[in-house]
């Protein structure tokens, strides 16, 4: 079977009313496009300006983080200068701890700083490996056992829990991050 070229329509010029229709379609094909840019547009603005006052947040947080134990360290430090040779050796031990402490805190957050650094820029990957998930969550506890003296603490973990992926090593330091917070932000003995 043959087609002959004398069975197909000649192609007819577009009448005026079909360039209307078609301009039509062109401008409503316009508007649609430059409605869906302004949208992405305001998306990506919105994000923007969401990130920068995360961003805001974050920064005032960590600031008033690092200043609260390096304020704890100049303060002791300056009362153990002040100290006089009659005064009792309990108030030495007294600032000495408080030295200590703040010292561990703000090696702490530093640390903390660094490894959510090294996360953000991609150098660090986490290491999954199948975990035995009350493991992770003792030896957290036991690491955040000095900060948490003065609460109460129960760990209660059902004992056919099954392994889990993990980095072990990031998943511990979160939990100590939330111990510790626990207890820098509630009161003693709860």
């Amino acid at each position: 079977m043959e087609c002959s070229a004398s069975n197909s329509p000649s192609p007819q010029p577009p009448t005026l009313e079909h360039r209307d229709l078609l301009d039509a379609f062109a401008r409503q094909a316009t508007l649609v496009l430059d409605h869906l840019r302004l949208g992405a547009e305001a998306e990506q603005a919105r994000l923007v300006a969401e990130s920068e006052r995360l961003s805001k947040s974050l920064l005032n947080s960590v600031s008033h983080e690092l200043r609260t134990p390096i304020a704890a360290i100049t303060t002791a430090v300056s009362a153990l200068e002040a100290i006089a040779p009659g005064d009792p050796p309990e108030l030495t031990r007294t600032l000495t701890g408080e030295i200590q402490s703040s010292t561990v805190r703000l090696n702490r957050l530093v640390a903390n700083l660094l490894d959510m650094t090294r996360l953000e820029s991609g150098r660090v990957k986490p290491r999954l490996e199948w975990c035995d998930v009350r493991d992770v969550v003792n030896v957290a506890a036991r690491k955040a056992e000095k900060e948490l003296a003065q609460h109460k603490v129960t760990v209660s973990l059902a004992s056919d829990l099954p392994l889990v992926r993990l980095d072990a090593v990031l998943m511990e330091q979160a939990l100590i991050n939330l111990l510790v917070n626990a207890a820098c932000y509630t009161p003693p003995g709860t």
